[in-house]
């Protein structure tokens, strides 16, 4: 597995697509996780929380 740590800037509005999935347990939620094209690999984005704002990127990485 590579980690590549650099940053990069991404507009949602250029996405290719939406994986949705709905989250199982007592409150049911819908979750939509945003695919990028970069040259020929598809990067897939988890977004940080609206209710957790102050969260880290390491945070969203744990939370997946």
């Amino acid at each position: 597995m590579y980690f590549d740590w650099n940053v990069y800037s991404y507009q949602y509005e250029d996405r290719i697509r939406n994986l949705s999935n709905q989250a199982q347990g007592i409150v049911k939620s819908n979750k939509f996780f945003p695919v990028f094209l970069e040259g020929e690999r598809e990067i897939i984005f988890k977004p940080l929380s609206k209710t957790k704002p102050l969260s880290t990127p390491y945070f969203a990485y744990s939370e997946v």
